[in-house]
């Protein structure tokens, strides 16, 4: 027996169990628990859609938290940089300054 007719054979079953159903409840409670059942289906789909919401603002928070210790990390790396740019660059400077200017007087006869 192949597929195509087991399936044909369990749809007939089941329209026969739903009409068998409904001969059994009345109309009114039967259209009554549809009702439910369409209500929890819409409950249950706007619950998805508000997670599913909350999930994409919890990806940006996290991105904005990436870029936010990004820019504090460059900051940082900014303000190291002009330390090492004072120690390695100006104070020897000075220093050389200092110790020409010590020679230009030594030269000129000072003490």
């Amino acid at each position: 027996m192949t597929q195509e007719p087991m399936l044909g054979e369990v749809v007939r079953r089941l329209d026969r169990m739903e009409e068998m159903l409904r001969e059994l409840v009345s109309v009114q409670v039967y259209t009554r628990d549809q009702r439910e059942t369409d209500r929890r289906i819409e409950a249950t789909e706007k619950r998805i859609q508000l997670l599913e919401r909350r999930m994409e603002d919890m990806a940006e928070e996290k991105d904005v938290q990436a870029l936010e210790r990004r820019v504090e990390d460059a900051a940082k790396q900014s303000g190291t940089n002009i330390r090492q740019a004072i120690f390695s660059g100006l104070i020897p400077g000075v220093l050389f300054l200092i110790t020409i200017l010590i020679q230009i007087s030594q030269a000129r006869g000072g003490n």
